[in-house]
């Protein structure tokens, strides 16, 4: 009876450890991912402030790089091509400007 016990504790274990390592293995590989989408989202984002940088032929102020992350987000990268290549320097600041630009 103790040996069945033992066999069913053993058994036990093992499966908490196989169920630990698929966990861990799952979560090894969505923080790969989220981390992947992070990295491309960030590079995005560089991109974008020293086009618009280029742009404008100076460095971007702090509140425009918030304002142009706030707009890759909220309007897509469609809408950023829009403005960074039909406007002029003094129009593409005066959408950084604008709070309701769109």
């Amino acid at each position: 009876m103790a040996r069945r016990s033992i066999s069913r504790m053993s058994s036990a274990m093992l499966e908490g450890e196989v169920i630990i390592e698929e966990l861990v293995k799952f979560g090894e590989e969505r923080g790969f991912e989220r981390g992947f989408e992070r990295g491309v989202e960030r590079a995005r984002r560089c991109t974008y402030e020293r086009q618009f940088a280029r742009r404008l032929g100076r460095p971007l102020t702090q509140n425009e790089r918030d304002t142009l992350g706030q707009r890759l987000v909220t309007l897509g990268v469609d809408r950023l091509d829009d403005v960074l290549f039909s406007l002029g320097p003094e129009a593409t600041a005066a959408w950084l400007a604008d709070p309701s630009a769109a």
